[in-house]
């Protein structure tokens, strides 16, 4: 026999039932009689709850397979095989499911505990999932206001590490957030450590992608570094590199419209550029280069709206401060150009040591060395408090100037020339002997001038002129 609660069963023992007696004579049982006895005992048995599914072997409440459970304690499932590696449990869908194979869910709105909590004390992860399809291995989802997956660990190992086995052929990990209202970030990551905030590696020698990609189809920057802290002095994004590539590179991508790079500085007290550029090498410290041949946008642009240079170049060296170069023959621009609309110079020179010039230009082949031009103002300024405002070694020549023939029998001769007036300062002088004949004076008008000589030139004269304003 066999008990249940209060009852006695009998059991599959030889022992425990042996044979029957021979019937006794007398009158037998009627079927239906022993089929209302069997109803009878089937509704004793449901009353006391004895015909309810199997429990599994767990210890002191068994565990109900096929309903729910409920415990007011730890419910702990242990293997205790330890000459395999046999999980503790598994959860199946057995193959026609589709529902998960396992939920965590907590009710309490004030629990701020995790759904599902996995340690280990061993070398291998606590928590490993494996897909075998093109759905997540894993995916995490809150609708509240905590972490859908958190990681942490206490020792030297990684939190949490997202691979794909060696044979998968999608991302280690995708973190998405669907919602539009959403303004939270897509990813979150902080230390208080000395370690990196993040750490991308690429330890593929033929992997022709980049470390760390970033898209934006939204309104944002596809990425956003801020340093709060005040003391900190080390650059908000560093890049390096050991090969002959850029260590940093910035693109708009085909179709794009904004910037490749925007350096902004917003404290006006900050004395430091928005963007430095160093070298250490033989090469510029920054290289800008236009494509795009119907580009009519400059290679390098600096703008300001305060009180300093939108563009400065310092050199300790030998070299250039700011070099300008066009290597198109074809090109009828200028090197470097400066372009004002305040009361400034468009381009401004200095030179601080004897025998140095403030700006200096060089032509050859026939170029011009340097050249000012102006609409209605002056065109090139030179101006010296002590020595030479301008100095000229070689040729000058003036648009202003020229040579003036007077007949042979005449005494004057009117020479008419554009911008000139009675306040204008024209000097005259024959280029050659006539005895007592001279140039008198040189009367200016509106646009002309009158050159008489003080007498009637015996031959054709030739007079050389020059007007100053």
């Amino acid at each position: 026999m066999s008990a249940v609660g209060d009852r006695q069963f009998p059991s599959d023992s030889p022992a425990d039932n042996p044979a029957p007696d021979p019937a006794p004579d007398g009158p037998r049982t009627t079927r239906r009689a022993l089929m209302a006895g069997l109803a009878v005992g089937v509704s004793a048995l449901v009353a006391d709850g004895l015909l309810v599914p199997k429990p599994a072997d767990a210890a002191p409440d068994p565990v109900l397979l096929g309903q729910p459970n409920t415990a007011t304690g730890l419910t702990e499932i242990s293997n205790t095989n330890g000459s395999t590696a046999t999980a503790a449990l598994q959860c199946d869908d057995v193959g026609g499911g589709t529902g998960p194979a396992l939920v965590a869910m907590l009710t309490n709105a004030e629990n701020l505990s995790p759904a599902i909590q996995a340690s280990t004390v061993g070398t291998g992860p606590a928590i490993e999932a494996s897909t075998e399809n093109a759905a997540a291995a894993v995916r995490a989802t809150t609708t509240g206001d905590g972490a859908a997956v958190t990681a942490v660990t206490s020792a030297a190992a990684t939190a949490m590490e997202v691979g794909d086995g060696g044979v998968g052929t999608g991302a280690g990990l995708v973190v998405n957030l669907s919602y539009s209202p959403n303004e939270s970030t897509v990813m979150e990551v902080t230390t208080d450590g000395l370690g990196y905030v993040i750490y991308a590696t690429c330890t593929g020698s033929t992997n022709p992608h980049p470390v760390l990609t970033v898209l934006h189809r939204g309104l944002g920057s596809g990425i956003d570094a801020v340093i709060d802290n005040q003391g900190n002095i080390q650059p908000v994004i560093a890049a390096s590199t050991n090969g002959p590539g850029p260590s940093l590179q910035a693109s708009d991508g085909p179709g794009g419209l904004g910037g490749g790079i925007t350096a902004t500085i917003r404290g006006d007290l900050n004395y430091s550029p928005p963007l430095t550029a160093t070298t250490a090498g033989r090469g510029p410290a920054i290289r800008a280069t236009v494509e795009n041949p119907a580009s009519g946008g400059p290679a390098f642009e600096g703008s300001v709206d305060g009180l300093g240079p939108a563009v400065s170049a310092k050199t300790s060296g030998t070299a250039s401060a700011l070099l300008g170069e066009i290597t198109n023959t074809g090109n009828s621009s200028p090197a470097v150009s400066g372009v004002t609309a305040g009361k400034g110079s468009g381009v401004a020179g200095s030179g601080a040591a004897a025998g140095a010039a403030g700006v200096s230009g060089v032509g050859t082949h026939g170029a011009t060395g340097v050249r000012g031009s102006s609409d209605s103002g002056v065109g090139v300024h030179a101006a010296s408090k002590n020595g030479a405002a301008l100095e000229v070694v070689g040729k000058v020549i003036f648009s202003r100037s020229g040579i003036a023939t007077i007949p042979s029998h005449e005494k004057s001769l009117k020479v008419d020339l554009a911008g000139v007036s009675t306040d204008s300062m024209v000097f005259a002088t024959l280029q050659k002997a006539l005895g007592p004949v001279g140039v008198a004076n040189v009367v200016p008008a509106a646009s002309s001038f009158t050159i008489n000589l003080s007498e009637v030139a015996p031959s054709a004269v030739r007079v050389a002129w020059m007007v100053l304003g």
